[in-house]
């Protein structure tokens, strides 16, 4: 009798980790991919994850319980930094941050 897998439901709840199984039995892989992106002068820690409804589910760590899903990992990415970007700017507009220092541009090179 062959091993049957649980299907997997609809989007990708947790951050990707569940559910665990592919449709045609194949696992997915439980690796997380962590990168950092910036906003605004700002960065923040992303944590990439293959998810098995399709796409790559991200999340910010400093920000709780906000993620966000791509259909590939730079999609993700370009979305996790516009997640970035709206949660410093509802931060401002609460008056619970202060505006971002910018780093002096680089001199260019002759």
């Amino acid at each position: 009798m062959p091993t049957t897998h649980p299907a997997p439901a609809p989007g990708c709840p947790a951050g990707g980790a569940e559910p665990r199984w592919f449709g045609d039995g194949r696992r997915v892989p439980a690796v997380a991919r962590k990168e950092t992106v910036v906003a605004d002068g700002r960065s923040f820690q992303a944590v990439f994850r293959r998810c098995a409804a399709g796409g790559v589910v991200v999340s910010l760590p400093a920000v709780p319980h906000l993620m966000t899903r791509g259909a590939t990992h730079q999609h993700a990415r370009v979305k996790a930094i516009a997640l970035a970007y709206g949660y410093l700017h509802e931060l401002r507009a609460a008056g619970r941050l202060a505006p971002a220092r910018r780093a002096s541009p680089l001199p260019l090179a002759a």
